[in-house]
């Protein structure tokens, strides 16, 4: 018993001797790998939020918010459609340009919105994708030199 627990010992050690610093090693990769994924899903985040900035009422927000603010008739219509099941409402809305005032205020307080948010993904984004290659540049160059120091 004592032959194969000190046997074991020594060819532990003998990894070691061999393999000094495997844990290093997977984590220099593991790193790497995980500045990939990092490159790949922000990349996608940063395509999508520059298409949407070229058409922000085509934008995903913009789609499932207000999908009245597309034209002035539909937003009429559904203006006039709200104030009739609305029953505390005496209002009739006759008012073409006091209707025009409020569709262009409330179309671009939306178009601001999803301007902002692209911004903000665009930046995140942009942060994310530069810290993730930084990160990799840094961990491949010290497992380069690793390897070269151990060969």
């Amino acid at each position: 018993m004592m032959y194969i627990i000190f046997t074991a010992c020594l060819q532990i050690q003998l990894y070691k001797m061999k393999h000094p610093n495997r844990i290093a090693e997977i984590y220099g990769y593991l790193i790497c790998l995980l500045c990939v994924i990092g490159f790949l899903i922000t990349t996608g985040g940063l395509i999508q939020a520059l298409i949407d900035q070229g058409h922000p009422f085509q934008s995903r927000e913009a789609t499932y918010q207000k999908e009245f603010l597309v034209s002035f008739d539909y937003y009429v219509l559904e203006k006039r459609l709200a104030f009739r099941t609305d029953t505390n409402s005496n209002t009739i809305l006759t008012d073409t340009i006091a209707l025009r005032k409020m569709f262009e205020e409330e179309r671009n307080n939306l178009i601001e919105k999803v301007n902002h948010r692209i911004r903000r993904e665009i930046i995140v984004n942009s942060s994310i994708l530069f810290l993730s290659v930084l990160l990799f540049l840094f961990h491949w160059q010290w497992l380069k030199k690793r390897f070269s120091l151990e060969s």
